[in-house]
């Protein structure tokens, strides 16, 4: 066979190797890792344990095929083997895994409702070895956009560490922060303020002389004053309430809460959040821990930034730069540049009529201002967008009124050219032609 008719094969098969559909290419290459899995599998023949840890192995290589392969069989070497059940909750936990990277979501999740179970048999209905069950299986239905499932895994896991873990106690505070961060993420603001207030009070006094105590306190209090800001801007879209759950994305509200009343939005505490930030600093001071007094002070002066009070933000900027320069002066390069702090969200164009629409494109337009002492834009200038043949006009008006902190230079705020920002977007090609509606 001569080169130019091997050449031509070759192409021939690349061509049809890449026309493959995905599942079925996805499935031909984790068949390669399903037969190193059996090379790996035939050197812990008869060990859950190694098996388990051969699949992680192959988890952490992005290789699921052979991992679910690998945990298959540790859950049979492990039912055949009477004895604890640790390692048959973990065989199952790891085949949800690889199940939902595959992504045949069904079968992750029966596989982490036996994983639940196996612990179960030999722990107790109550037992907290379920907690790290059920928080993997929320991250898998966050994936999964599953969003009313992941909230009913994150309070049931609340629930047990609740139970094992008293009020006060470093289980019951992570616990606690962890559901508060879940109700933040998904737009549940009462709820989160309730369960970061609630974190706040009990660790008053247990706290003191216990730093992972204090570290939890900063952070309630921190993202207590955050929840106020969120209400002011909010990241994405406006949640409805109708005066008992807030309902953001559509999604159901938290169905068990725990521990603390939620109550309607109160807009306008700009004194307490800023009363939070101030108690988060004086504690920052206790421990000893320079970057962490120098976060809690930024935070708090872009709270004032943000509410358009330039002069007290300098007062928190001042000194989170005098903090790290006692560090090293090398620590304050951070600040010496604008950083965003908001900028309106702006949603993609409006798509022309239906017989306009065409193809949809990548679109972006570049900015290019200055940011003055205050951290406001100035001098706005487009520099480059696609497409040209329409003025996009929300995004000159978003960009005009986004917020920086500003550059410091020696701990003052100065104003910074040449800062720019990029709004992507995508849009029908028929919409840069067609007219706009009457």
């Amino acid at each position: 066979m001569n080169g130019s008719v091997l050449g031509g094969t070759f192409a021939r098969f690349h061509r049809q190797f890449l026309a493959m559909p995905s599942r079925c290419l996805s499935r031909l290459l984790s068949g390669f890792g399903c037969l190193l899995a059996v090379a790996v599998g035939a050197s812990v023949h008869g060990d859950p344990a190694a098996l388990i840890d051969a699949g992680t192995q192959r988890m952490r290589a992005q290789e699921p095929a052979a991992a679910l392969d690998l945990a298959r069989r540790a859950i049979d070497e492990a039912q055949s083997s009477p004895g604890d059940s640790t390692e048959l909750s973990a065989a199952y936990a790891l085949a949800g895994e690889a199940s939902a990277a595959l992504g045949e979501f069904d079968d992750a999740l029966e596989q982490f409702e036996s994983a639940r179970l196996a612990v179960r048999v030999i722990e107790g209905l109550d037992t907290r070895a379920q907690i790290p069950i059920y928080y993997r299986e929320a991250r898998i239905l966050l994936a999964a956009r599953m969003f009313a499932e992941a909230n009913d895994r994150e309070e049931r896991a609340f629930e047990i560490a609740r139970r094992h873990g008293p009020r006060g106690s470093e289980a019951w505070a992570s616990a606690s922060l962890r559901l508060a961060d879940f109700y933040l993420a998904s737009l549940h603001i009462p709820w989160a303020r309730a369960l970061y207030d609630d974190v706040a009070q009990a660790l008053e006094e247990s706290s003191a002389a216990n730093t992972t105590l204090v570290r939890y306190r900063i952070e309630a209090l921190q993202n207590f004053a955050l929840t106020y800001r969120m209400e002011r801007f909010r990241p994405l879209r406006t949640p409805r309430y109708d005066g008992i759950k807030p309902r953001p994305f559509g999604v159901v509200p938290p169905v068990r809460f725990i521990g603390a009343t939620a109550a309607r939005p109160v807009f306008g505490r700009y004194g307490a959040a800023a009363r939070a930030f101030e108690e988060a600093i004086a504690l920052t001071r206790t421990l000893d821990d320079p970057s962490l007094e120098a976060e809690a002070n930024l935070k708090l002066g872009d709270w004032h930034m943000l509410s358009r009070h330039a002069h007290e933000a300098t007062i928190y900027y001042t000194r989170a730069w005098q903090v790290l320069a006692a560090q090293s002066p090398e620590a304050t390069e951070i600040l010496t540049r604008p950083r965003l702090l908001r900028m309106p969200k702006v949603g993609d164009p409006e798509a022309p009529r239906a017989q306009a629409t065409g193809a949809i494109l990548p679109g972006f337009i570049e900015f290019a201002f200055r940011v003055d002492a205050k951290g406001a834009i100035r001098r706005l200038e487009k520099v480059a967008a696609t497409p040209l043949s329409r003025p996009l006009y929300k995004y000159y008006s978003a960009t005009r009124n986004a917020q920086f902190r500003p550059a410091l230079r020696d701990g003052v705020p100065v104003a910074t050219n040449g800062v720019s920002f990029t709004h992507q977007f995508s849009y029908y090609t028929g919409w840069a032609k067609a007219r706009r509606r009457p």
